[in-house]
């Protein structure tokens, strides 16, 4: 079993295996201690902040403890777009990622949309996107079939409310269950 655990003072993450006291440090300028995949828990995603020509991007990391080697790469498109991701949260699968993410190229939307990310090739498909709202507190069901999350507008005015949304994955469908809702989360 892997613990994790953010230090700001050390600038990173430690991981700490339980049964033998090892520990591991990843050095990120976030201080957020990443998210084990479910299922074998040998995975760790987390965020790292990039400097590029566009300025500092917040990007994806994958590491993984399966084995004897221990290995870290970034989760990138594919096609090299250069993109910001804010957010990310293990699907059930252990294999994709909801990710509130934000593209600098034609896909370009000012505020960060959701898109369901392979966690192993970085190819990504978009679930949720409208210019007009962003999205956050993402949250899969237990059975990795609905993306939980909250919407607000992107350009908040007087009667701006923000709402809780389901994301049908099987008929790709989005449906308002609530107004003027925060943080929802599925019950285990």
């Amino acid at each position: 079993k892997l613990i994790t655990l953010a230090d700001l003072n050390h600038g990173g993450i430690f991981l700490y295996e339980v049964a033998t006291g090892n520990r591991t440090f990843i050095e990120t300028l976030d201080d957020d201690a990443g998210q084990f995949a479910p299922g074998n828990g040998s995975q760790l995603v987390y965020r790292q902040l990039a400097t590029t020509p566009s300025g500092a991007l917040w990007r994806l990391e994958l590491a993984d403890f399966g084995g004897d080697q221990h290995t870290i790469h970034p989760i990138d498109p594919p096609d090299g777009a250069l993109v910001d991701d804010h957010v990310a949260v293990w699907n059930p699968d252990g294999v994709h990622l909801a990710v509130m993410r934000q593209y600098f190229d034609s896909r370009a939307t000012e505020k960060p949309q959701i898109y369901q990310v392979n966690a192993a090739t970085g190819e990504s498909q978009p679930l949720v996107v409208d210019p007009e709202y962003t999205h956050g507190a993402l949250s899969w069901s237990p059975d990795g079939g609905r993306l939980l999350f909250q919407r607000y507008p992107a350009y908040p005015g007087p009667k701006a409310e923000t709402g809780i949304w389901v994301y049908d994955a099987a008929t790709k469908t989005l449906k308002q269950i609530a107004t003027n809702g925060f943080f929802p989360q599925w019950l285990p």
